[in-house]
């Protein structure tokens, strides 16, 4: 996804052996379950589905083990999971207090003198924010040289960021490939 922004932003990219990890990394990352089982299907290679209810699940057998042993005498999985499946998570409000919370009140014209200058600052370019998640990542692995779990959620989370940033740069329809043929 990086290369096709910088090929439209007219910038010149590197491509080394780096580079080449992070992008089967990411690639790889975004691959899910669902995606391969649809290409197996799109191709004609679909598997009848079997249900074995003979054999309970593995899980299922584990998790009544640790249940019986863990739970208080009466008291059934379910009812245990559900239990706060109706908890009110927030006071019931009134009209009055909902139409207080989305109306903005009009006498703050000192306090709008105030937040003005922090709605000056020009917004920033995808270009300019994927240049910012480029040097973000790079401070990253300068400062984390060990791999630990922490590492692996920071990489992670990188990986998310710029994926965001290149989607939203991206605001045309990928091109089919026959159209380069006409």
């Amino acid at each position: 996804m990086q290369l096709v922004f910088d090929i439209d932003r007219r910038r010149t990219t590197t491509i080394n052996i780096k580079t080449t990890l992070e992008i089967l990394h990411g690639s790889w990352n975004e691959v899910r379950q669902s995606t391969i089982r649809n290409c197996f299907a799109d191709a004609g290679f679909v598997l009848p589905a079997v249900e074995d209810k003979g054999q309970p699940d593995e899980n299922l057998i584990e998790l009544d083990k640790t249940w019986d042993r863990l739970a208080l005498p009466g008291i059934a999985f379910d009812d245990f999971v559900s239990a706060d499946e109706n908890m009110a998570v927030e006071p019931e409000l009134t009209d009055q207090e909902i139409v207080d919370r989305i109306v903005v009140p009009k006498d703050n014209s000192s306090s709008d003198s105030e937040g003005d200058s922090e709605h000056d600052e020009p917004p920033i370019s995808s270009a300019d924010a994927a240049d910012m998640a480029r040097r973000l990542e790079g401070y990253l692995e300068k400062l984390l040289t060990t791999k630990t779990a922490e590492v692996e959620k920071a990489s992670l989370c990188m990986d998310t960021v710029e994926n965001f940033i290149l989607l939203s740069a991206v605001k045309s329809h990928q091109t089919k490939i026959t159209s380069f043929f006409k």
